[in-house]
């Protein structure tokens, strides 16, 4: 069961909580579980920099560049996964900014 992690922003003047959940795992990992968005070429190097990969099949689906012009506009929700010995983790927000990609924030909800 993934529980919200409470007001975690990567900086005081962010104006947004990001989502990020966490699960514990058989009592030693914790499982931290996000979503990030964008589009065009997804930054594949990130999944080895935040130590991810896709929470189900459909994410890894996701995750591929769309081969046609209009997939390529269209804005694409890819859920990821961390396991870590950590208590507290958060991805790397700057280094998913600096590929074009977010990770999702409350402003995102219910769109």
């Amino acid at each position: 069961m993934y529980e919200r992690v409470p007001t975690l922003r990567p900086s005081p003047s962010s104006l947004h909580e990001y989502i990020v959940e966490r699960s514990t795992v058989n009592g030693a990992f914790e499982e931290f579980r996000f979503t990030v968005m964008g589009k065009g070429e997804f930054p594949w190097d990130m999944l080895r920099t935040d130590q991810a990969f896709p929470a189900t099949t459909e994410d890894a689906f996701a995750m591929p560049k769309p081969l046609d012009e209009e997939g390529r506009r269209m804005l694409r929700a890819v859920t990821l996964v961390t396991r870590t010995n950590r208590a507290h983790w958060l991805p790397t927000f700057d280094r998913w900014r600096s590929f074009g990609w977010m990770v999702k924030t409350t402003a995102w909800e219910g769109r």
